[in-house]
């Protein structure tokens, strides 16, 4: 039974919920099962047309960037056109609003008949030393599911699935823990809309694609990297598809008997909450028409090399960050109906109508009003990084030494768990400068806040440099070094660049040079602005970092002295994944941008690929230590 502010709530919800149906759901189809959220091809297409407006302008003094080559596509097909048979869509489901309505709307697009739900566990809070079932060692998965260390049993080369049918859960109490209220939340949600829930066992293929690399690259101390982008395009969008490829395979044999033929699985499509939509390389004519259609609608096997990954049309909601690494051929398997919402409130919305309107959807209303995940999915909200870090890798101690003096401030425990832009544990900041100046303000102290932040780790001297004040100019560079580039278009090392004196150049997406947008880390509050070419065979030896690499002057990129690799990482590492290395000048400085990290790249609307910051260019306190070093010279002369 709804509550009478539930019951309002929707109410007030319901034409933002239609809206958001609409623009999900292009007027390709007649089916009864659709019909519910019939699309206005003239809104949708008008709403497409839109969405990239809202991206910030290029800075004035710049040449106009390059346009967007891609827009949004309609949805997958109801009957896939390569295998003849009612396309089967697979609900990623977590148990969150997103998901949830994101079920829904794949319900009433291909039919009940035709929509699975899986739920994923890729890591255990059981298992964890010190923690049991509710323990606080406890966080949500990626879908949803306890965190902690796979046993060992699940640290193995082969991933092994198991498909449990998961019944209708008793309510949710408050003493539950997060997963065990995750999947319960789940299993009413999927009950409610009539449809099946599985679960997929990927522990073993996120510890061997995910975790294991995580702790690799944190080990060497000198990045801080990102595993969600890993276990998107691995996990599930790789081992998740194929688990459900699988599941139903097996099913249709049980169904219709016989073998079956191996190959003939192509009709799975996943659906997954995320922000962000698929799209296609844009056509000629394609404007004012209803929206292309969607890369399966096509009987070639190569179509689907023409998917795209765009922005979510709620920008502050997007999450094409963390799909950057997804390739054509994965977004063509994918659809991500609540893309087109104008905000979450409309999603929130869309699931209060859904249970306002009955049609077995009730469960739908309190998963409305549950609280979004957020955070690295096996660290959690309940510990720290540092906390986590060392129940795995043994701590590298250090010190904490002032940028611009080189003085030792106090010990690091852990060098491991430091990162860029972090504010460090010390006390006292703009005393200790005002001593050192005599007594004088510091004009990089922002209203006497003694609070300093990290700028970089020089790993082989075990020392973290920081800075008073976030505003200080060691905290912002001009240009950074990448690695591996992974384009969504599968756009592969190579190339004809032969003016370019590194080996192997890269064959990029876009012109060298071309003006692009770019997010160096997901909470950024807008995209910059950035230009990528190849990097010199000098500009790619400063990977190692500027206080020992192979720079020193001259033009070109130069990495910061604050951050340098160990000798050992750097033997280990000589050759990245992909040998050739970008740099990227940005048009305006950039806040700590942190090794490891990606750096997304966006032409318009359309989400081109990321690659790995391998280093940070010098900061503006090293150009202004330049600058005055070349004016007292210019002045001895």
């Amino acid at each position: 039974m709804l509550s009478e502010r539930s019951l309002l709530l929707a109410r007030r919800a319901a034409a933002a919920a239609a809206a958001l149906r609409r623009r999900a759901i292009a007027a390709a189809s007649a089916s009864p099962t659709t019909r519910a959220l019939s699309a206005d091809a003239a809104a949708a297409t008008a709403a497409a047309s839109s969405s990239s407006s809202s991206a910030p302008n290029p800075p004035a003094a710049d040449a106009t960037p390059t346009t967007t080559h891609a827009v949004p596509c309609a949805p997958p097909p109801l009957i896939h056109p390569r295998t003849g048979r009612p396309t089967q869509a697979a609900v990623a489901l977590s148990g969150g609003v997103d998901s949830a309505v994101a079920a829904l709307m794949a319900r009433e697009r291909f039919g009940a008949d035709n929509v699975f739900c899986v739920w994923a566990r890729t890591w255990d809070a059981g298992d964890e030393e010190g923690s049991g079932a509710g323990g606080s060692g406890t966080a949500p998965n990626c879908y949803g599911g306890s965190c902690s260390a796979p046993t060992a049993a699940a640290n193995s080369a082969t991933t092994t699935t198991t498909t449990t049918l998961l019944p209708t859960p008793p309510p949710v109490t408050p003493s539950a823990c997060e997963s065990e209220a995750d999947l319960r939340s789940a299993q009413r949600i999927a009950s409610s809309l009539g449809l099946p829930l599985v679960e997929a066992d990927l522990r073993p293929a996120y510890w061997n694609r995910v975790f294991d690399a995580f702790l690799r690259d944190a080990q060497g101390g000198s990045a801080t990297p990102n595993p969600d982008l890993g276990c998107n395009s691995a996990v599930k969008f790789g081992a998740l598809l194929d688990f459900a490829r699988q599941w139903w395979r097996t099913r249709r044999r049980r169904r219709d008997g016989g073998d079956g033929d191996e190959e003939e699985d192509d009709e799975v499509v996943l659906v997954t909450g995320h922000y962000a939509r698929v799209g296609v390389v844009a056509v000629e004519g394609h404007e004012g028409a209803a929206l292309p259609p969607h890369p399966l609608e096509s009987a070639s096997p190569s179509s689907s090399s023409s998917a795209r990954l765009l922005r979510a049309r709620d920008l502050s909601k997007d999450q094409s960050y963390f799909l950057s690494t997804l390739t054509s051929d994965q977004l063509a398997r994918s659809w991500f109906p609540i893309g087109e919402a104008a905000s979450k409130r409309d999603v929130r919305g869309a699931a209060l109508a859904a249970a306002a309107d009955g049609g077995g959807a009730s469960a739908l209303a309190a998963v409305a009003e549950r609280r979004s995940s957020a955070g690295i999915c096996f660290v959690g909200r309940r510990r720290s990084f540092a906390d986590f870090l060392e129940g795995y890798l043994e701590p590298v101690p250090g010190t904490y030494a002032c940028c611009e003096t080189g003085e030792d401030l106090a010990a690091c425990a852990n060098l491991l768990a430091v990162t860029h832009g972090q504010r460090a544990p010390l006390e006292g900041g703009a005393r200790r400068r005002r001593e050192r100046r005599g007594g004088r303000d510091d004009e990089n102290q922002e209203d006497d806040n003694p609070r300093w932040y990290v700028v970089g780790k020089d790993m082989e001297r075990r020392v973290a440099y920081v800075a008073p004040g976030h505003g200080h100019p060691a905290l912002r560079t001009r240009s950074v070094l990448l690695e591996a580039p992974q384009w969504v278009a599968g756009v592969g090392v190579g190339g004809d660049q032969a003016d370019a004196p590194a080996p192997t150049p890269p064959a990029l997406p876009f012109p060298a040079g071309a003006l692009l947008q770019y997010k160096a880390r997901y909470r950024q509050e807008s995209p910059g602005w950035c230009r990528v070419r190849p990097a010199t065979a000098r500009e790619a030896a400063e990977r190692a970092g500027g206080a020992g690499g192979g720079g020193g002057g001259g033009g070109g990129f130069r990495a910061s002295r604050f951050f340098r690799r160990q000798q050992k990482q750097q033997h280990q590492q000589q050759q990245p994944q992909h040998p050739s290395l970008l740099v990227a000048e940005l048009t305006e400085p950039a806040f700590a941008a942190t090794p490891g990290q990606a750096f997304v790249l966006y032409r318009g609307d359309e989400c081109l690929g990321s690659a790995t910051i391998a280093a940070p260019g010098r900061s503006l306190l090293e150009e202004q230590e330049e600058e005055g070093e070349r004016a007292a010279a210019a002045g001895g002369r």
